[in-house]
């Protein structure tokens, strides 16, 4: 690996490192590691031009839709979480100009007769991800809360899987396949750093929790009512797998909208979002059968 692909690894391991300094009592410490990530990626190439413009926008909305939340600005509150969720989104599904992708994996098979493996580190969604942790999310600190988190993941996870696994085998979305694959490690970083805290911060903890609230007092199971849309928004998302992986998705999300409802927050719905996509990598075809 040469200087500039060592340096391209540093800012996404710096951006992790940042989520991480918030469970820490210097909540400094992450906006310092979050500067060593931009210049980082910025030395690189990894991220440049109006990538630079997106995010710092993204930060400001960010900043402004935390310090307008405390319901005396509800209009600008609005506004502002408006502006997050559009910019943030497109940040996600890479649509904004501006970042380049590290390509990692390309088109490997890791189980038989699956769809080729290809995986790129996406540093705008990366980053998008990690600006919605910084400004908006109340991270864990209580042993109280800690406990509840662990409680909601272990339940949510439990109860995901029993869905899925047999639905996904029935839909012939994966079999059984068994195993321990080089590329973990990586797999594991971005599926955890990047895939899971991007995507649980946006849809649980931007769409599902707001969605709760202003559901709230106009309709029965308000917050159920939330998790059932936002699931079927998750689903669209990933709707590119297929039929068939769409209605798993959609599962699944319902999944992490729980661990987030049972007061777990983030945490919960990131761990089980992790857990679920651990167990697919391990022990099923993946990324899924070819047609």
């Amino acid at each position: 690996m040469d200087i500039t692909a060592q340096i391209e690894m540093i800012s996404f391991v710096m951006l992790a490192a940042a989520m991480l300094a918030l469970y820490t009592p210097y909540r400094s410490v992450a906006f310092g590691l979050l500067s060593v990530s931009v210049m980082a990626a910025l030395y690189t190439g990894v991220v440049m031009g109006i990538g630079v413009v997106s995010a710092t926008a993204l930060a400001v909305l960010c900043y402004f839709t935390a310090s307008t939340g405390d319901g005396q600005h509800r209009r600008s509150h609005s506004v502002f979480l408006a502006g997050v969720i559009i910019v943030s989104l497109l940040m996600a599904l890479h649509l904004i100009p501006g970042f380049q992708r590290v390509p990692i994996v390309s088109n490997v098979l890791l189980s038989p007769q699956a769809i080729p493996f290809t995986l790129a580190l996406g540093y705008d969604k990366a980053l998008a991800g990690t600006l919605l942790v910084l400004f908006l999310v109340q991270v864990a600190r209580t042993k109280d809360r800690w406990r509840k988190t662990v409680g909601a993941t272990l339940r949510a996870s439990m109860l995901t899987l029993a869905c899925i696994i047999p639905l996904g085998l029935l839909l012939g979305i994966f079999t059984f396949d068994a195993k321990l694959s080089s590329y973990l490690g990586v797999w594991v970083f971005s599926s955890l750093f990047i895939t899971a805290i991007a995507e649980e911060a946006f849809f649980r903890r931007l769409l599902q929790e707001n969605l709760a609230a202003y559901l709230t007092g106009k309709v029965n199971h308000a917050a159920g009512w939330a998790i059932l849309v936002v699931a079927i928004m998750f689903s669209l998302a990933h709707a590119g797998g297929g039929l068939g992986y769409a209605v798993l998705v959609f599962f699944a999300g319902c999944g992490y909208g729980l661990a987030y409802k049972w007061g777990g927050g983030l945490e919960a719905a990131v761990g089980t979002h992790f857990i679920v996509n651990l167990v697919h990598f391990l022990f099923f075809t993946y990324p899924m059968l070819a047609r």
